[in-house]
């Protein structure tokens, strides 16, 4: 199923149009994620996602990966916000599992992880840290 030292990733470029929509979607209203000439003014120099965009994008990448494999469910996350995601960030997203417990009761594996999004010049935007539910697929599909 998955193997502690398991690694996936992925790009993901931040753009101000997907910066303002995704603020928007979310209710974010701060003119640092929908205001360039505003967003210009501040110690970013420019328009930033917001947290929920850039942790979104991060953890979603969990799901796109092991749900290929798995059932997946997510247990908890925390992240450390280092940097502000400015505009036009190509981020590489990287999650690496670094423990696997066996979940009788739950039906599957809680695996643990760490993670990063980086910019190419290897510069930490966020780090995570988390843990999944992971269940094999059993083959069943729904009303059967």
């Amino acid at each position: 199923m998955a193997f502690v030292g398991e690694t996936c990733t992925k790009r993901y470029l931040f753009t101000p149009e997907n910066i303002s929509d995704v603020a928007i979607r979310l209710g974010d209203s701060n003119p640092a994620h929908h205001d360039p000439e505003m967003a210009a003014r501040t110690r970013f120099g420019g328009l930033i996602a917001s947290a929920g965009h850039s942790t979104g994008i991060f953890v979603s990448l969990l799901a796109e990966y092991f749900t290929k494999k798995s059932e997946a469910y997510g247990l908890e996350f925390g992240y450390k916000l280092k940097r502000a995601v400015p505009s036009g960030l190509d981020a590489i997203l990287t999650w690496r599992i670094v423990a696997i417990e066996p979940a009788r009761k739950l039906g599957g594996d809680i695996v643990k992880l760490e993670g990063e999004l980086t910019g190419e010049d290897g510069r930490v935007y966020i780090e995570g840290k988390g843990a999944l539910l992971l269940i094999e697929k059993s083959g069943k599909t729904a009303g059967v």
